[in-house]
């Protein structure tokens, strides 16, 4: 699989798990958004915030796919820093999940969707993947080089 493929595939498969993210956070806090004052009235708004901004980094990354990354340029990366930003993004699903159960509104169930997106655009560069050496490259009288 070369990588614009690869790079395809993991757009599509990140945009539906930040997508599916921001629904879920927002879903979460909606309820207690008319409720409270003070602090307790800014809590749900602002983990519902975190969670739009959570879809829609989701909807980026399939507006990307649909446009190709031969378009964008958008490859995924090589080495350390992909595996890093792919157990990261598996630490931020794991912390949604973690505070589903807790006492709901609260901060906890937006932040993961934020840092999703962050460790989402880390995974990718605009780099264009070396071309293949042409077969007459270095050849006398080439202009290939």
């Amino acid at each position: 699989m070369n990588a614009y493929a690869r790079s395809r595939r993991t757009l599509l498969l990140l945009g539906l798990l930040l997508l599916l993210m921001g629904a879920v956070t927002v879903a979460v806090n909606l309820p207690y958004l008319p409720d409270g004052d003070g602090y307790d009235a800014a809590v749900p708004w602002i983990a519902a915030g975190c969670g739009v901004f959570g879809a829609a980094g989701g909807i980026w990354c399939l507006v990307q796919y649909r446009r190709g990354p031969e378009a964008t340029g958008l490859i995924l990366r090589d080495g350390g820093s992909r595996m890093f930003s792919a157990i990261m993004l598996g630490v931020c699903v794991a912390l949604l999940l973690a505070g589903l159960p807790l006492d709901q509104p609260t901060i906890s169930t937006g932040l993961p969707s934020l840092l999703a997106v962050n460790f989402t655009r880390n995974l990718f560069s605009t780099e264009t993947p070396a071309a293949p050496p042409r077969p007459d490259a270095g050849q006398p009288g080439s202009s290939g080089g």
